[in-house]
């Protein structure tokens, strides 16, 4: 539950809200828009709840498979690279 709480009160302070009608309201009539914004918003959420488990277990960041990353040219990977640094 700390951890929850944690999560969501990061994403209340990124976003105002964190209820899904309050945050799509302005693109509410515009499906790409609205994809493209919850897209945004769950790549964070993703990030955030990464950020949380490695500050509780901080020593999963030495079993990723570096070697693997280093080869994919992702967002994704990039991003592990940071949450590691």
């Amino acid at each position: 539950m700390p951890a929850a709480k944690v999560l969501h009160n990061s994403f209340r302070n990124l976003y105002g809200s964190t209820c899904c009608r309050v945050l799509s309201k302005k693109v509410r009539k515009d499906p790409k828009a609205h994809v493209q914004q919850c897209a945004q918003f769950t790549g964070k959420t993703a990030e955030l709840v990464a950020q949380i488990i490695l500050d509780k277990y901080p020593e999963l960041a030495q079993k990723a498979d570096w070697k693997y990353l280093d080869t994919r040219d992702s967002k994704i990977a990039s991003k592990l690279k940071l949450l590691f640094s």
